[in-house]
């Protein structure tokens, strides 16, 4: 083997020994630091939340009263000529408190007998020089000497409780009527009566319309 042959297998076996090293290296560095990849995925769940929804419900409670035949009787009237609206009279009572009413009947009776009393005398008087905006947008001064033919919705379901006090006998009702004039013009209107201690006390806020 002469000496260029040798000097080409050095070089050619220095480059395999480079190329090994570098190989060596680089797959040392791999090793020794890897290279963190970073991959964005999206990921979609269904999520099933429990939400609580408030249900409005109503609890009917039966209760049993014990009256004699003659609050019996009263009851039943009062029922009757209420069409049994009577949620006022026993919506705060407990079940040791119901024999209570039949004097809260009696009470409220008695106070709407009076308030139409008191509104089928008074009124006229009550509303004496009021002004009235008429249909026609003319202005109308009461004269209460000119006032005829008061009706008043005096039936028990007719007028109505506005509010009450059963403990204190404070109670507001709203009285209804009718009424005419010497000039042929009807009106109509509502009245609010009010109690104190179980007494009448007076006549409020009325308000008028012509027909």
């Amino acid at each position: 083997m002469n000496k260029k042959t040798k000097s080409t297998i050095k070089k050619a076996g220095a480059i395999i020994t480079g190329v090994a090293v570098i190989g060596l290296s680089a797959f040392a560095g791999a090793q020794l630091f890897p290279k963190t990849i970073t991959k964005t995925t999206t990921v979609t769940h269904n999520i099933t939340v429990p939400v609580e929804v408030p249900v409005p419900y109503e609890v009917v409670k039966n209760v049993t009263v014990k009256v004699d035949n003659g609050k019996l009787s009263t009851v039943l009237k009062y029922l009757y000529d209420n069409d049994g609206k009577i949620n006022y009279i026993t919506k705060d009572l407990t079940d040791s408190e119901v024999g209570l009413i039949v004097d809260r009947i009696v009470f409220v009776n008695d106070a709407k007998s009076i308030a139409a009393k008191a509104v089928k005398s008074r009124l006229f008087s009550k509303i004496n020089n009021e002004e009235i905006t008429l249909n026609d947008g003319s202005s109308y001064k009461v004269d209460s000497d000119k006032l005829t033919r008061l009706r008043v919705d005096s039936d028990f379901d007719e007028v109505m409780v506005d509010s009450i006090n059963f403990d204190d006998q404070d109670a507001t009702l709203e009285v209804t009527f009718r009424f005419d004039d010497i000039n042929d013009l009807s009106f109509y209107g509502s009245a609010q009566v009010e109690f104190k201690s179980g007494d009448f006390y007076e006549i409020k806020d009325v308000v008028l319309n012509q027909e």
